[in-house]
């Protein structure tokens, strides 16, 4: 069997055949890499050599948002700024705008009653142990639907 070679034009083509039932949980992705929102879950990525994937070199935190507000927002922020601190992980410098970034996220989600994820990385920079070869941390606000808890 051949296994095929696409290029990003034919990935784009073969998209809709890569849609799942539960994407449509997802709402809205912010990411620093580009400094923008993404509504398509199929664009909703993170870099391959982001330290994030390949060393789980990150911190994160969710936050509930109930009728459009975040719940104990700054409680949250100082919990992911120590936790960030605590591994040497310097905040990406769109952070000075984090409840713009989130505000923004959660309209552009279109849902008040939500998730919010906030995670930030080492950034990409390639595959091996070293930190340091991170050009800069990077910062992923994802906006999803808030499940129920099972009775």
């Amino acid at each position: 069997m051949e296994i095929p070679v696409y290029s990003s034009s034919d990935l784009a083509a073969k998209s809709e055949d890569l849609r799942q039932p539960y994407q449509g949980n997802y709402l809205a992705m912010y990411s620093s890499l580009w400094s923008g929102i993404v509504t398509d879950p199929l664009l909703m990525t993170v870099p391959l050599d982001d330290h994030l994937v390949h060393r789980a070199d990150g911190v994160f935190d969710v936050i509930r948002c109930l009728e459009g507000k975040a719940y104990c927002l700054k409680a949250h922020l100082d919990r992911l700024e120590r936790s960030a601190a605590r591994i040497d992980l310097a905040l990406p410098d769109d952070y000075k705008r984090i409840r713009e970034i989130i505000q923004s996220a959660v309209r552009a989600g279109g849902g008040k009653d939500v998730l919010i994820r906030l995670i930030v990385s080492r950034g990409p920079g390639g595959f091996s142990t070293n930190p340091f070869e991170c050009p800069a941390s990077q910062l992923y606000v994802v906006i999803h639907k808030a499940t129920p808890l099972p009775a």
